[in-house]
């Protein structure tokens, strides 16, 4: 644990043969792993900026409309589009918030890209913040 938020790509895995929705497909519940525990919509405004924080909660977001990024404090940064999803964890509960020497520990700095505003889905869960385990997946 350095301190420092990263961001990196990740691939699903885990999913398992079901009956979900009546028809068999294949479903990966995280209902013991990271139970929801709120759902938010929220739409950022075309040129929007939000400087270095911690996220409220480990969410998901789920992109709907329109184009974001994160930066991460080793230098990282990630646009999302629709369809995209980010998982992140790095709260004010997190062990890397506030680590010593490293500025901006444990937050992120986002904001849309593009001239429209860009929608998001984001799915709290009830999980504590973990150091170098990228998420439930």
């Amino acid at each position: 644990a350095d301190g420092h938020t990263h961001v990196k790509d990740c691939v699903m895995h885990g999913f398992s043969l079901s009956g979900y929705s009546n028809a068999p497909q294949e479903v990966k519940e995280l209902g013991d792993e990271a139970p929801p525990s709120n759902v938010v919509f929220t739409e950022l405004p075309a040129g929007f900026d939000n400087p270095w924080h911690p996220c409220p909660a480990p969410q998901f977001v789920v992109t709907l409309a329109g184009s974001w990024y994160v930066r991460c404090t080793d230098g990282g940064t990630k646009t999302f589009s629709a369809g995209d999803i980010l998982f992140q964890d790095n709260t004010r509960s997190s062990p890397a918030f506030g680590a010593p020497g490293v500025e901006h520990a444990g937050q992120h700095y986002s904001g849309t890209v593009g001239e429209g505003p860009c929608q998001q889905m984001i799915v709290q869960v009830d999980r504590s913040p973990q150091v170098d385990h990228p998420g439930p997946f």
